[in-house]
Parts: structure tokens; sequence; C-alpha cells
């Protein structure tokens, strides 16, 4: 069987494209069986209209300077990569972002609204839109060392730590901006 004859698939902007190519070499071939004829399949629901994060070019560019004089070896595209591959979350008042003693789950970035730190009882920070958190579990690999929970209405990009890892991956000058950032 050549390479050629093999179905492929790529993913695209939230779709999963699989391409149908030409199967004869394997249709006689008696353990392959051919493929039956595949379509484009949304991997989930399509966007809102207004997503948050799109809602102008200047707000865009306002977050990301924000985040990049909090992150200051960060460049504009380094953060837009990150942003791309980041989810938006929305938090009420009262709603944990972070756990103490629990690992979190990635690292986040307030997009608006106002967060506070906290371990045990005791406020330690309050954190604002452009901040971070969620970074020292990450780079540790251990549990959190302080709650934090939304003061105000938040929204806030969540990127996965695994996501975040692929991001280092494949562009590891962006790894060492960011983890030069961290040790400031």
């Amino acid at each position: 069987v050549s390479h050629s004859n093999v179905t492929k698939v790529l993913c695209t902007w939230g779709h999963v494209l699989l391409h149908d190519v030409p199967m004869q070499s394997i249709a006689n071939h008696p353990t392959m069986i051919a493929p039956p004829r595949l379509k484009v399949v949304p991997t989930s629901a399509p966007a809102a209209p207004e997503d948050t994060r799109s809602s102008s070019a200047a707000s865009q560019d306002a977050f990301t300077k924000a985040i990049c004089s909090k992150l200051e070896y960060l460049n504009d595209n380094d953060v837009k990569l990150m942003v791309s591959k980041s989810k938006p979350v929305f938090f009420t008042p009262g709603e944990k972002l972070i756990r103490e003693g629990v690992p979190s789950p990635g690292f986040y970035m307030i997009r608006s609204g106002e967060v506070e730190v906290r371990r045990g009882e005791m406020k330690l920070a309050t954190l604002f839109p452009g901040d971070v958190c969620g970074e020292m579990s990450f780079l540790e690999n251990s549990n959190a060392s302080a709650t934090v929970l939304a003061t105000k209405a938040a929204t806030i990009e969540f990127l996965a730590a695994s996501e975040l890892h692929s991001i280092f991956a494949a562009f590891p000058h962006l790894a060492s901006r960011f983890y030069r950032s961290m040790a400031l």
C-alpha cells in the first residue's frame, strides 16, 4: 500500500477535515477495507458571534500589551499565540479559579474583572486585567500554594498545562522567554 492511498486527516479551526484520496491499490487487498466517504465534522459548537476575545482589535491589543508588561520577556506574538490556544472562562464573584492544596490545571490570564489570592483566610493579593496566576503550580508541577477566587465577575483566558507544554515544545524560544519572565 503506498502512502498516497491512505486517508488524510487535517485539523483546521475547530473542525476535523477528513479527506478522501484514491484507494484503488488497497481495494483488492484482502485484509484492507476501504474507508467510507468522509466529510467535515464540527468538533465543538460554533463560537458565539460576539466572542469576548474578538470584541475589538483595540481591546485585544490592550490585553496583549498588559500581559507583556507583566511577563516582560514575552512579545506580542507570544501572547497572541497563547491566547489563541486558550479558552475564555467566566467566573462569578466567589467562584474559585484555583484551590489551595490542589494542582492547578493550567495557566490563567485575567482579561476582565478582579480576583483575590488567599492562603487560608489571609488575603495575599488582588489581581486585575493583565495579571496572571496558576504559573507557580504549573512551573513546579505541584499543588497550588494559595486559593484564587473571583471578587468581581471575571473573564479569564485559561490555558491548560498540556496545551502550554505543547506550545513550548513547538516554540522553545517562547518557552525560554516565558520561564525567564517568571524568574523575575
